[in-house]
């Protein structure tokens, strides 16, 4: 056998359970393990497909389920070129930025990232409603379009401009020195950002991007339905 003359050892180990867009849903932790059957690949066709499967049964002496904590997604802003144009795309860093912070807040409501398809719908809501240009994805109104996106999201509640304790912040850049504010980036944490260009995150005041300055920050306050 294949643990003919060899020492048994114990080992810990996670099973991983994922979602289509590779995301970890579920983990089961296991401790003191060893392998105690293993059954070779056999072709299974009841599956709507052939598949090789093969099978090892594994024993451990303790096991608990973690269920991490699901991180919001974030979206870039050329993600949306296919839907609404390559101009688009390359000029919606400000409608991004705002997607961004509904999708901290979707999370935070449901336990579940938003998915590329809702961030489509969430958007052409706001376009239609005139409430982001379709010509240059240039924001008309951050509190209109907040509201029409996540009106696609089913969620309850609504979106108010500022507010003393915002729940979306926008960070208006003026990377170019010229005055104008002319990229945004949204806030994933203390001190630091995510910008829709990129897809990187960074600290604010550390980076290229921030060394013209900040304009004025855009913020918005979540009120759940009922307060």
């Amino acid at each position: 056998t294949c643990l003919e003359n060899k020492k048994l050892e114990r080992k810990n180990g996670s099973v991983v359970l994922k979602d289509t867009e590779g995301n970890e849903v579920k983990r089961w932790n296991f401790y003191r393990a060893f392998p105690c059957r293993w059954i070779g690949p056999r072709l299974v066709t009841n599956l709507g497909s052939d598949f090789a499967v093969e099978r090892i049964e594994i024993a451990y002496e303790g096991i608990e389920v973690d269920n991490p904590k699901v991180q919001p997604k974030y979206f870039k802003q050329r993600d949306f070129s296919a839907a609404f144009g390559n101009y688009f795309g390359e000029h919606a860093c400000a409608v991004t930025s705002l997607l961004n912070e509904l999708s901290e807040q979707y999370t935070e409501n449901t336990g579940k990232q938003m998915t590329n398809e809702q961030a489509k719908a969430a958007v052409r809501a706001a376009v239609n409603n005139e409430n982001v240009s379709s010509a240059n994805a240039n924001v008309n109104s951050w509190e209109g379009a907040a509201n029409d996106m996540w009106g696609t999201t089913g969620q309850g509640g609504r979106f108010s401009y500022g507010g003393s304790s915002p729940t979306a912040v926008i960070y208006a850049e003026d990377p170019d020195r010229n005055g104008v504010p002319d990229h945004f980036t949204n806030s994933n944490g203390e001190n630091t950002y995510y910008d829709p260009w990129t897809g990187t995150s960074g600290i604010i005041g550390d980076t290229n991007l921030q060394r013209g300055g900040l304009g004025p920050t855009r913020t918005l306050t979540y009120t759940p339905d009922g307060e």
